[in-house]
């Protein structure tokens, strides 16, 4: 898993068929399909990446770049809770 390499990873919350770009070239997964509509459990994976000890605003960054429209993101993004 990419988080192993120290790379954070947000493919548990997006949606299948990128073909896993971001692992294939040994970059940050940025969640590029978007997050899984009605499915993605973003506030856990916010919190397994946390434990991780990546930084908050990172991660939230990330995440926002394909799925800020997403009801749950928004209000971590907002500082609330999903």
């Amino acid at each position: 898993m990419i988080v192993e390499r120290g790379l954070p990873c947000l493919g548990p919350i997006t949606v299948a068929g990128c073909d896993a770009r971001c692992p294939s070239y040994n970059t940050v997964c940025i969640g590029c399909r978007g997050p899984i509509k009605d499915e993605a459990n973003v506030s856990g994976e916010l919190e397994m990446l946390l434990r991780k000890g990546y930084d908050r605003e990172r991660i939230l960054n990330l995440m926002s770049l394909f799925g800020a429209r997403y009801k749950d993101l928004r209000s971590l993004i907002e500082g609330g809770k999903s």
